[in-house]
């Protein structure tokens, strides 16, 4: 994670100068303001918080990584900091979510399929970060509308084998859940129905197909019959 992920997670609340890259400061609250840039020639990155009475703390990390994901806790916009934990950095409402482990960026859609809500989630590559930082949130519009076109359950989609495994999907419901203040029991039992509705909609495909060839059919031979009494 870098600084300019942070200006496009809380832009507008957030300074960023594009030309000098290596400081960001946070001023949201009038009785909070969050400073950060990195040291000069030195590796460290610090953070200075100044509150209204003038008091000011500072704190210092030895990689920016850390660095970014203390400044999202202070500003308020993750529930937490701690780099093995799946966690929720942006959402669009009933659009879709971006979460970050160990460094790695996930994106979840929120996928509208015969009445029913469903999410698909994936692992961000190298490419569609890079768009991210150039664009930010347009990047994720665009990916969404794209996945959700592709109807990622099904085999002939591009995305359909880019699903993260049983257990990051599980993470990845939990931090949505926490994020949006839900109560966790009820991950298990949400996410086991998920499943089995993946699995049915990957069957439904063929099945489908074969019942319209069987309608086809019958409608081909009452035509004729009618057509013979007639």
């Amino acid at each position: 994670m870098k600084l300019i992920d942070l200006h496009h997670i809380l832009y507008p609340m957030v300074t960023y100068d594009l030309i000098n890259i290596k400081t960001i400061h946070y001023n949201e609250y009038s009785d909070m303001i969050i400073f950060l840039d990195k040291i000069n020639d030195q590796r460290e990155w610090c953070m200075d918080i100044i509150l209204r009475d003038s008091q000011r703390y500072s704190l210092f990390f030895k990689t920016e990584y850390l660095a970014c994901l203390k400044f999202l806790k202070f500003s308020n916009k993750i529930v937490s900091d701690i780099p093995s934990e799946m966690k929720v950095l942006d959402f669009s409402e009933g659009k879709w979510y971006l979460l970050e482990k160990n460094e790695e960026f996930y994106f979840n859609v929120q996928y509208d399929l015969n009445y029913y809500n469903y999410s698909w989630n994936m692992k961000l590559n190298l490419k569609e970060i890079s768009n991210y930082r150039l664009s930010g949130r347009t990047s994720l519009d665009q990916l969404c509308q794209e996945i959700y076109s592709s109807q990622p359950f099904y085999e002939d989609s591009i995305f359909y084998f880019r699903k993260i495994n049983v257990k990051l999907s599980s993470e990845d419901e939990r931090a949505i859940i926490r994020f949006n203040n839900k109560k966790p029991e009820y991950v298990d039992l949400s996410y086991k129905i998920f499943e089995k509705c993946y699995f049915t909609i990957n069957k439904f495909k063929d099945f489908y197909l074969k019942e319209n060839y069987i309608y086809l059919f019958c409608i081909i031979v009452v035509v004729v019959g009618v057509l013979c009494i007639i």
